[in-house]
């Protein structure tokens, strides 16, 4: 067969006929999801884990503002507290977005961080003891957890910083 020197038009309509396939060669393998198919879900992915991490960051943010109040000694009804505890998370939030572009961005995460892993440091306190790393665990993991809910809702909402564009 001559087939070997022959050029094949690979522009060729369906009508034309394809070049013969060699019988060693092994079939191509197709996997059952397309990757395209999984990168078209991508956005509302991140958006749902962004919306969870939201709010845990706005769920600390108020638990741990209505206990401050009443360290303090300020006594309102829950629902009060809950109205102060909205507005901080607001203000916070609002800071967080606004000045996400230079050094001011750190005034209002590192409160956000702290609120996050002050509420969250019971349960990472018990895990981290149970796995054998104690406080050092439970800071580390809180500190972790309390960056993600501050940080990842403003990046996957606002998308890169323009310096790091």
């Amino acid at each position: 067969m001559a087939i070997r020197g022959q050029r094949f038009n690979t522009n060729a309509s369906p009508e034309q006929p394809q070049p013969p396939r060699k019988p060693e060669s092994p079939a191509a393998y197709a996997a059952p999801v397309d990757r395209r198919q999984i990168d078209r879900t991508k956005p509302a992915y991140f958006l749902l884990v962004a919306a969870i991490f939201f709010g845990i960051s706005v769920f600390s943010t108020v638990a741990q503002v209505g206990i401050i109040l009443k360290i303090g000694g300020v006594q309102l009804v829950s629902w009060q507290m809950m109205i102060v505890g909205f507005v901080v998370a607001g203000l916070i939030t609002y800071g967080e977005f606004v000045t996400s572009e230079g050094w001011l961005y750190f005034a209002f995460l590192v409160p956000d961080v702290a609120l996050t892993v002050w509420w969250s440091w019971e349960y990472f306190l018990r895990w981290s003891t149970a796995a054998g790393s104690g406080v050092i665990g439970a800071v580390f993991g809180g500190t972790i957890l309390g960056i993600l809910a501050a940080w990842l809702p403003e990046r996957v909402v606002m998308g890169q910083r323009r310096k790091q564009r």
